[in-house]
């Protein structure tokens, strides 16, 4: 079957230009349709999969792109991540100008390679090149053959990506009668072409002329939204373990016999642990001993050798050398709980700030980090691993709010991971402003910090003192100040405590005349505002629920009066709510600014998109009213 798929390819390129192949390589032969909204133009995207047997595959991808602007520059790049399971066989590349001339090409032994990984381990090595131009439209193909040395899951397919427009995308699948390959169609219906032989089936999915779309902000990976396919299969083999991809039971049973005899300490090390947690008065109180134990003591460390990134170093390994990588740090501490009586267990789970998608009808790998979860008998414990500081039982946005496969004894069972609260992510602040007659001052500020923002600062914290003044004035509004002093809480508080001190030689933001104009207040509450949409069609996330308030006290220097201050302001909306208020004392000449802002979610539905962008404008012409002051006369 050379041969189908091989005649099959050629083809696709063939057909699709008939009158003249070479004019897939011009950008004046574009439909002027693709061309709206469009940053780039696919002009060919197939992908051939050929399934061998339960450990082997070879995937062939071809891609002719034209880019019309620099803001699909990306397109230039090429990359590839390999190791011993995932072979880069071959690689062309080319770049062609305008006219379809062709000015530069590439194979793989021009490409670019560095190693992938912590350095403690040889994990990998990444291909890569980027081809150049100084002007717009170019054209660049790319051919490359990746083969697999051990099948776990098949790539997923896209047949198109925001303000990219599609002439012809192809997904070839071909896989022996003896194997069953699964797959689900998400955002199409279209029928696959089906031929096969004694031996093999062969499915071919055709999409044409698809024109851009716009990307709609803050609506997560465009992946949940894009016309595509994913796969799963039910034998599989890498390194020798056999399994089942099938479904989410399958799943965990492969795991277990990958993880045999690596997630128990042996006596000696047991008995250290023991009596770690000796005094302790129950099993919370023993996890959260470990937990802590594990966060001073061990590091983080990118691990993705041995079964693709699936199996983790034993944990007598961790024990003795204080690094790992998730799931090896989570193995760790499933085995540590274990010495002391306690069952936990590893779940796998996509993390990311806006990884929260996972279609639990259609088992499938699109996980990327491992976490641990410990029953208790009210209720259950989640612990990010890879943490150095994260709150006892907080999982903090990067995986909160999602479905994740929990590994046991019985096999894969998919659970979701805890919602975020808004009273996990406290920002708390109080400023006091002092201001001289000359419209210079100074401010001492105290934040009180939980959960993201907590999390925030510690890693502030080991950045330069350079790079911490510029992130409070960029990121949280401060008035630039000239002089600066930053003073970091305990990160082992559950409650962080953030001090900054500030000299500025205008407190004001501008002077008309006799008055001043101040900010309401000396930093930024709230910044995103939501672009008006006719119809909202995707949810939009927000990086994770809040609850916020500030004081801000600013003392008056004789010589000045209080001609305006800013009106009170309140608000709510299905998810949270706001309020302001300003008041003036006479007795101190102090002005006071108060606010309290509370969003009790991450996910705001597209049905309330309006709603929400009405709320989040009102924060924000809060915060642009003035305070006046005028010279007394």
């Amino acid at each position: 079957m050379r041969n189908l798929i091989t005649i099959f390819s050629t083809f696709l390129v063939v057909s699709a230009f008939a009158a003249d192949p070479g004019d897939v390589y011009r950008a004046d032969k574009i439909n002027d349709s693709l061309i709206k909204n469009a940053n780039a133009v696919r002009r060919l995207d197939a992908t051939e999969i050929e399934v061998i047997g339960s450990d082997k595959a070879v995937i062939k991808f071809h891609e002719i792109v034209t880019i019309m602007n620099e803001k699909s520059a990306n397109e230039l790049n090429f990359s590839f991540f390999t190791d011993k399971f995932h072979i880069l066989e071959e690689a062309e590349l080319k770049l062609f100008d305008a006219e379809g001339k062709q000015i530069e090409r590439h194979t793989r032994k021009d490409l670019s390679s560095t190693a992938s990984g912590s350095g403690l381990v040889e994990d990998g090595f990444v291909y890569y090149m980027r081809m150049g131009t100084a002007k717009y439209p170019v054209t660049v193909e790319k051919k490359y053959t990746l083969r697999y040395k051990g099948l776990l899951q098949l790539p997923g397919t896209f047949f198109s990506i925001p303000y990219q427009s599609v002439e012809k995308a192809v997904v070839t699948l071909k896989h022996p009668k003896s194997l069953q390959v699964n797959h689900k169609l998400y955002n199409t219906s279209i029928t696959p072409v089906k031929t096969e032989t004694a031996n093999d089936i062969v499915l071919v999915w055709e999409m044409k002329n698809i024109e851009s779309v716009k990307y709609e902000g803050g609506s997560g990976s465009w992946t949940y939204h894009a016309p595509g396919i994913r796969f799963n299969i039910n034998n599989i083999e890498m390194d020798g373990f056999a399994g089942d991809m099938s479904s989410w039971n399958s799943m965990g049973l492969w795991y277990n016999r990958l993880v045999k005899n690596t997630n128990r300490l042996k006596p000696e090390y047991q008995d250290q642990i023991k009596k770690l947690v000796a005094s302790a008065k129950d099993d919370k109180e023993k996890i959260t001993i470990l937990y802590r134990y594990l966060q001073d003591n061990f590091r983080y460390v990118s691990i993705q050798l041995g079964i693709g990134g699936f199996r983790p170093f034993p944990a007598d390994f961790l024990h003795e050398k204080k690094y790992g990588d998730c799931k090896g740090l989570s193995n760790y501490m499933e085995a540590c709980l274990d010495a002391v009586g306690i069952k936990s267990y590893s779940a796998w789970i996509r993390a990311g700030s806006d990884q929260i998608w996972l279609d639990p009808q259609f088992p499938n790998d699109i996980f990327n980090h491992q976490i641990l979860m410990v029953p208790l008998k009210n209720d259950s414990v989640w612990l990010e691993c890879t943490s150095n500081y994260n709150d006892f039982n907080h999982l903090g946005s990067f995986t909160e709010s999602r479905y994740a496969l929990l590994l046991t004894e019985n096999g894969g069972k998919l659970v979701k991971t805890p919602a975020g609260k808004a009273e996990q992510n406290q920002w708390n602040g109080y400023s006091k402003i002092s201001i001289n007659p000359d419209g210079s001052g100074n401010s001492e500020s105290s934040f009180r910090l939980t959960g993201e923002y907590k999390y925030e600062m510690i890693g502030l914290n080991m950045e330069s003192p350079d790079n911490q003044k510029s992130y409070i004035i960029n990121q949280y509004g401060f008035t630039h100040p000239d002089v600066m002093e930053i003073e970091f809480g305990d990160r082992k508080k559950e409650l962080y405590q953030l001090n900054v001190r500030t000299g500025m030689e205008k407190v004001f933001d501008f002077k008309a005349g006799n008055k001043l104009f101040l900010k309401s207040r000396l930093y930024k509450i709230w910044s995103l505002k939501l672009d008006p949409q006719e119809k909202r069609k995707y949810d939009y996330l927000i990086e994770h629920p809040l609850s916020k308030s500030d004081t801000t006290l600013f003392v008056i220097p004789a010589g000045w009066t209080v001609e305006a201050l800013p009106k009170n302001r309140s608000g709510s909306f299905q998810y949270g709510k706001f309020e302001s208020r300003y008041w003036f004392d006479e007795a101190t000449r102090t002005v006071y600014s108060a606010l309290s802002l509370v969003i009790n979610t991450k996910v705001i539905p597209a049905s309330t998109y309006e709603e929400s962008r009405k709320f989040f404008d009102l924060i924000i012409e809060d915060g642009n009213q003035k305070i006046v002051l005028r010279a007394s006369d």
